[in-house]
């Protein structure tokens, strides 16, 4: 029965990407581990960068493209136009913070909180809540916005730091 135990462990941490390891794997972009989340009671919590954390935010993203789609068949209510106007909305944020560094070719102290802010969904969802709220019906383009945080997550992109990544030889 050991056996079968062990075999089970291993084949779920091959399918889940369990890490025991005290570093996690490099964030896109840099050359180094972020320190270990968590040392303290029980085994460590999954970095944000797991094949689990990643799948779970890739299946949200096909719900909301799913639903969506649905809706707009059936129900009717969604202008596509307006859901990419979403869609792009957080990046369209950031090029404010973008457009003030090219000339310093270094962000700004604020640029990484303002990323943060339109790439979160605490804000998402207060902002979707505010306007159902003012237009009395839900505005179903703001999914669009949902979608673009959810895909940035399964794709591997969280929020900004706000410490600079040294550039690398390679980098120019």
């Amino acid at each position: 029965m050991a056996c079968t135990s062990d075999a089970s462990e291993i084949a779920l941490r091959e399918v889940f990407d369990f890490d025991d390891s005290p570093t996690s794997p490099p964030i896109i972009g840099t050359t180094s581990a972020p320190p270990a989340l968590s040392q303290g009671f029980g085994p460590g919590f999954q970095d944000a960068r797991s094949r689990l954390y990643r799948v779970e935010y890739a299946a949200l993203s096909i719900s909301i493209f799913a639903y969506l789609t649905w809706r707009s068949i059936y129900l009717g209510g969604v202008d596509w136009l307006q859901l990419v106007f979403w869609v792009v909305f957080p990046d369209l944020i950031s090029f404010v913070a973008i457009g003030a560094s090219s000339k310093r070719r270094e962000w700004p102290s604020w640029g990484p909180n303002l990323y943060n802010a339109f790439h979160t969904i605490l804000i998402w969802g207060a902002v979707f809540v505010v306007v159902w709220a003012m237009l009395g019906v839900a505005y179903w383009p703001l999914f669009g916005w949902l979608g673009h945080i959810t895909v940035d997550r399964a794709l591997g992109y969280g929020l900004r730091s706000s410490h600079s990544v040294p550039a690398t030889a390679g980098q120019s």
